[in-house]
């Protein structure tokens, strides 16, 4: 778990492992399947769009804005996926809009992904 974008408060979820889909090897299957997987939980993700990775990172990023419902409330927040042939990272942050959530994988990715 990281800090929020920006602040000092509120978690920022970040998941990831080696790329592994059953049904394809096509990296942009498996974005559609983990999006797919949220429809079947108490996320809805909406206004999904492609975003540039940022440099050196290579592959792909696909971000929405997310609702999470439960026990009567709701929050909001950004949901974004990177992959590439090798790996997948997914981040999630709430009470963050999916631009927030957008620069802050922007920043934290290169990292995450290049690390030894």
């Amino acid at each position: 778990m990281y800090g929020a974008p920006g602040t000092s408060d509120g978690p920022v979820a970040v998941v990831g492992g080696l790329f592994a889909h059953p049904a394809t090897d096509e990296p942009d299957d498996a974005v559609d399947g983990l999006f797919l997987a949220l429809s079947y939980s108490d996320v809805r993700a909406s206004g999904r769009r492609l975003v540039v990775p940022p440099r050196p990172v290579d592959g792909s990023m696909t971000c929405a804005a997310i609702t999470v419902t439960g026990g009567g409330t709701a929050a909001h927040g950004g949901f974004c996926v990177w992959v590439n042939r090798a790996a997948v990272v997914e981040l999630f942050t709430v009470d963050h809009d999916v631009d927030e959530t957008i620069r802050y994988a922007r920043r934290v990715l290169p990292d995450i992904v290049h690390r030894d």
